[in-house]
């Protein structure tokens, strides 16, 4: 048979303070720190989640913002001062900024 500590009785640790100030409530806080810990993983997750989705729609806003939105190619060298972007023939894709020099 086990024999329980009262409050009010010297801590079986060996501090000299009573129970209720010393581990009374320190057996019980790793289910307390546990919890705790389980809530900041679930949390991280969370956020992970949220910016990995916020990232995907950036970067399929992006590849949208790239393709021509008409069927015919534009024209080599094409300027495009919306997206500030222009048409480079020999890649067959858009490049961001103005073309080069010799080519306006």
């Amino acid at each position: 048979m086990s024999r329980t500590t009262s409050r009010n009785e010297p801590c079986t640790c060996g501090s000299g303070k009573k129970f209720k100030f010393c581990c009374m409530g320190k057996s019980s806080g790793w289910k307390r720190n546990s919890f705790i810990a389980v809530l900041a993983v679930i949390a991280v997750f969370i956020v992970v989640g949220i910016i990995s989705d916020r990232s995907q729609e950036e970067h399929a806003v992006s590849q949208h913002q790239h393709h021509h939105t008409s069927a015919e190619e534009p024209e080599p060298w094409e300027y495009d001062v919306v997206h500030d972007r222009y048409w480079h023939p020999g890649h067959g894709h858009w490049h961001q900024g103005r073309p080069p020099e010799e080519y306006r």
